[in-house]
């Protein structure tokens, strides 16, 4: 029989029970079980001295288990340390735009380009500006971030004792259009301040005070907002060569409740400026819904790859603004550059470049199947079936043993087999051999005889094929007399020779796109040019 203390095992039935531990607060009891009112057992729980057989062995033990003691001694339990809950403490102010910096007489303290650097009655809540908190003395970041609301209030909880930094960047968003700039803060001087909290301190004073650059002393009692009705030109996603010019062009909605009048202007956010200008004003008065077209002249940048930049409205206060329903979202120009002719490096310059800034030496249509056209140096190729359907277009000139390299980009919607890519050796319209690339990165050789397909390389995962929507590929074809290779980005992805079929002396090309599920599949081509053999 085990020894049980009394503060662990208690079996109260009655009142007589309740006497009996009065007289036995520092004994132990020797127990054999009690009975419960209606004749159940109450006894403890216990463990069983024959463990349970799982239901799935996969070894037998080794252990040995030890054996339970006879006694279990009798222990004072040790007293649990007092947990000691630390003082939480709160840091907590606004951002608030110093109306009375831009000199307002009725305020004694306020001086001219200087400010009071208080926060009165008549200065103007700022939201949406990022606020940011680190321990330590200034500088110092990286704790945590807090966002002002529409009353301009931020703040930090659940901080314990020590030094603290609270810091407002003005070149930081909270959505995409900066909140602050142009212009300098009145209180902190500098944008930062450094306090020490001590006690559980909730410390609500810790205000940031910014002047605008020429602004009125009063807040507009309208909304700025802007909407993009239309992308008039170069829309996102749009290819080009490194070092062109072009002229991104939008029809702008005036969504919100003020009139956009003289000082109301187009300026850079931020991102990939791609040009010198920097503020473009607006040249019409535009009510509330009505709209207005602007185009900012940009060139794009010499490095492949994706680029980007953000523009926003201004209104003649200067402050910045942009869309959506906090009108905190820019207007965005996103571009990719495609790079430099692959071949060149090994052929030195080609016979012919294509810039596509003409249809002269192409033949474009549209039909039931396909639309084919040409706008702002691409052709666009549009299938308008989604079952596998091959539609082409090719050059109204010849070519014999050459090779060929064509700048691809795929549209928003690019899925599984999906593919693109070009015909070459086609004495006619009609026939001709297809390599090209699908949308998943595999690539196929076929022919086309002009009554049924012949495949000379099936479906086969390709080797540098970039997939996908809005994706850029550079395709190569070298005609060596039967053989035929197809190199995709600098790496040979495959070669045939067809001897069975004469692959024939000569012949046009041009490009070819067919879709497999995909509503709408559309492809660019942005370039072609050739080296013709000598």
């Amino acid at each position: 029989m085990v020894r049980q203390p009394l503060t662990t095992f208690v079996c109260m039935q009655d009142g007589a029970m309740k006497r009996i531990l009065n007289l036995m607060l520092v004994t132990t009891l020797l127990l054999s079980g009690c009975v419960l009112p209606g004749g159940a057992e109450g006894a403890p729980t216990a463990t069983p001295e024959t463990p349970v057989e799982p239901t799935a062995v996969l070894a037998p033990s080794t252990n040995t288990p030890e054996p339970l003691p006879t006694e279990a001694p009798t222990e004072a339990p040790t007293p649990e340390p007092t947990a000691t809950t630390p003082p939480i403490g709160a840091i907590f102010g606004r951002v608030f735009h110093d109306v009375c910096a831009n000199g307002d007489p009725s305020d004694e303290g306020c001086v001219e380009g200087a400010g009071d650097g208080r926060l009165t009655e008549g200065d103007e809540a700022l939201s949406g500006v990022r606020v940011f908190l680190g321990e330590g003395t200034c500088p110092s970041f990286g704790r945590a971030e807090s966002v002002t609301n529409a009353e301009g209030f931020y703040a930090f909880a659940e901080l314990a004792d020590g030094p603290y930094c609270v810091t407002v960047d003005p070149t930081a968003n909270a959505g995409l259009v900066p909140v602050l700039l142009p212009g300098q803060f009145t209180i902190p001087r500098g944008g930062a301040a450094t306090l020490l909290l001590t006690g559980g301190q909730q410390v609500g004073d810790i205000n940031f005070g910014w002047d605008y650059e020429n602004l009125p002393s009063v807040a507009k009692d309208c909304i700025d907002r802007v909407e993009v009705d239309e992308v008039l030109a170069y829309p996102d996603g749009w290819s080009l060569r490194a070092n062109v010019e072009f002229a991104r062009a939008w029809r702008l909605k005036n969504a919100g409740t003020c009139t956009w009048v003289e000082g109301y202007a187009l300026v850079n956010g931020g991102g990939e400026a791609m040009t010198e200008t920097t503020r473009i004003p607006l040249s019409a008065v535009v009510e509330p819904e009505g709209t207005i077209d602007i185009a900012v002249a940009l060139t794009s940048p010499a490095e492949p790859g994706a680029h980007s930049g953000v523009w926003l409205l201004q209104n003649e206060r200067g402050q910045n603004f942009g869309s959506g329903e906090q009108a905190n979202v820019a207007l965005t120009v996103s571009i990719n550059v495609f790079s430099e002719l692959l071949t060149t490096a090994a052929l030195g310059q080609p016979t012919l470049v294509d810039t596509l800034d003409t249809d002269d030496r192409w033949n474009l249509f549209e039909d039931k199947n396909v639309a084919l056209t040409l706008e702002n140096g691409r052709i666009t190729l549009l299938s308008k079936r989604t079952d596998g359907f091959d539609a082409w277009t090719v050059t109204a000139s010849s070519l014999g043993d050459a090779t060929i390299e064509a700048v691809f980009t795929t549209g928003p919607a690019c899925d599984g087999y999906d593919r693109y890519g070009l015909i070459v050796r086609s004495p006619e319209i009609n026939s001709g051999y297809f390599l090209g690339i699908s949308c998943n990165g595999q690539y196929a050789i076929r022919q086309w005889t002009g009554k049924k397909w012949e495949v000379l390389a099936g479906w086969s995962p390709g080797v540098n094929i970039n997939t996908g929507p809005n994706a850029i590929n550079h395709l190569v074809v070298v005609m060596e007399g039967n053989k035929l290779s197809l190199f995709v980005n600098g790496q040979l992805q495959g070669s045939v020779t067809d001897n069975d079929a004469p692959i024939y002396g000569g012949g046009r090309f041009g490009p070819f796109i067919a879709s497999q599920g995909t509503t709408g599949f559309t492809v660019y081509l942005e370039e072609v040019a050739y080296w013709a053999a000598p």
